[in-house]
């Protein structure tokens, strides 16, 4: 199997505190063919400066505005030159220094490409991290996300040849839109791999990007799998309760959700 190159996209803006230790996690790693992308909103913070000292160790470097988080991203996918894609964006790390090497070798251990690879992953805040959660089927995915966007790897031809990226319409949830349309046109070719991939920082998320999650996923459900109301209805309703499991029974919630 010839040489795979791995991409890994960082978006920023305003984040000098956290920008720094994604770069050592990215930087870090043990893997030769590593092709590294920033894409910085023109950060006005001295994030950009930071960026800037470690311009030589990366593939390529865009500092401008743009039109929000998936915009951002999308030029991250314009740029990229690897075989996969995986988004370690402001304070999301690797999990150790030699998660992407494991991940290739999965790869070549599958004797195929898959169009998507994706692992488990821990919660990390400024009170520690969390025990590793493990990644759901992504036959699951009418459900909600199998797994985080820091620990999913995305096979770039498949992208390209199926016309995919980050829909702009959706403020919160165009990542779950997109792996419900990678899920769709698959069809079976993903591959599930037993490792803790990433560190997800939590920092910031609020109850009304949570809220406007339920609503947006309910929205991509329609418009990738045509499920009918009282279908998404019922779905939504299962969130909230697993939601408000994870906040007041978390014991119960960890027990199923250790569940794959």
């Amino acid at each position: 199997m010839k040489k795979i190159i791995i991409s890994i996209v960082t978006i920023v803006y305003n984040d000098h505190n956290h920008i720094e230790r994604t770069i050592h996690s990215v930087l870090d790693q043990d893997y030769p063919y590593i092709d590294y992308v920033i894409v910085d909103g023109a950060s006005t913070d001295g994030t950009k400066e930071c960026i800037y000292r470690y311009e030589a160790f990366l593939g390529t470097l865009i500092s401008e505005p743009d039109k929000g988080i998936y915009d951002a991203m999308n030029k991250g996918l314009q740029a990229v030159k690897g075989n996969y894609v995986l988004f370690m964006n402001s304070g999301d790390c690797f999990s150790d220094q030699s998660v992407v090497s494991k991940i290739v070798n999965y790869i070549k251990s599958s004797g195929y490409f898959p169009a998507l690879v994706y692992g488990d992953y821990r919660e990390s805040s400024v009170e520690g991290k969390s025990p590793i959660i493990p990644s759901r089927s992504y036959k699951k995915i009418w459900y909600g996300a199998f797994a985080s966007h820091q620990s999913i790897f995305y096979n770039c031809q498949f992208l390209k040849e199926k016309g995919l990226k980050y829909d702009l319409s959706y403020q919160i949830a165009a990542d779950y839109k997109l792996n419900l349309e990678v899920v769709k046109y698959a069809k079976g070719n993903i591959l599930q791999v037993p490792m803790c991939i990433s560190d997800f920082d939590i920092t910031g998320i609020s109850n009304n990007n949570q809220a406007l999650g339920l609503t947006e996923a309910d929205r991509a459900r329609k418009e990738v799998l045509g499920m009918s109301l009282l279908v998404r209805t019922s779905i939504i309703l299962v969130s909230c309760i697993a939601r408000f499991m994870k906040k007041y029974l978390n014991p119960i919630y960890r027990t199923l959700r250790m569940k794959r």
